[in-house]
C-alpha cells in the first residue's frame, strides 16, 4: 500500500523532486532503469510484458510501482515526434498496395516515397498507437 508519506515531494522550479527515494534505493533503481533501457526502441507492449514479471532485484513494492511510473512518464512523452508520419505511411500503403496487389511492390515503393526502407517503414507503420510507441 502507498501511503502518505512515501509521496514526499519537493518543487525545485520546474522540476519535482521525490523525496520517496534514498541513496539506500540507488541499487534496485539502477537495475529498474537498466530494465527500460533493454526495451528502447522496442514496442511499448514488450517492456509492459516484462513489467508484469518478478523483477531481478528487492525493494519495497510501494517504492517499485511508483519508480516505474515516473519512468513510464518521463520516457513516454506522446508528444514526441515521429521518425514517419504513420497514419501518412498506411494510406500510401494500402493505396499502393490496393493498386498493385503486391504486398512487396507496394512496400518498395512507399518506402523509397518515404525515404526509407521497408524494415523500417515495417517497423513505424502503426508507432502511432499506445502499445506500439
Amino acid at each position: 500500500m502507498i501511503t502518505e508519506a512515501i509521496l514526499l515531494q519537493s518543487v525545485k522550479g520546474d522540476l519535482i523532486v521525490p523525496r520517496f527515494l534514498g541513496t539506500e534505493d540507488a541499487s534496485w533503481l539502477s537495475k529498474l532503469i537498466e530494465e527500460f533501457a533493454r526495451f528502447d526502441g522496442k514496442p511499448r507492449r514488450e517492456l509492459l510484458q516484462r513489467l508484469k514479471e518478478p523483477y531481478p532485484f528487492e525493494a519495497l513494492p510501494a517504492k517499485v510501482t511508483l519508480a516505474t511510473q515516473a519512468l513510464k512518464q518521463m520516457l513516454w512523452n506522446e508528444n514526441r515526434p515521429l521518425p514517419l508520419r504513420p497514419k501518412l505511411v498506411r494510406q500510401a500503403l494500402f493505396t499502393a498496395a490496393h493498386m498493385s496487389k503486391c504486398k512487396e511492390t507496394a512496400l518498395t515503393n512507399v518506402a523509397n516515397a518515404f525515404a526509407s526502407s521497408p524494415d523500417e517503414l515495417n517497423q513505424q507503420l502503426f508507432s502511432d498507437l499506445g502499445p506500439e510507441r
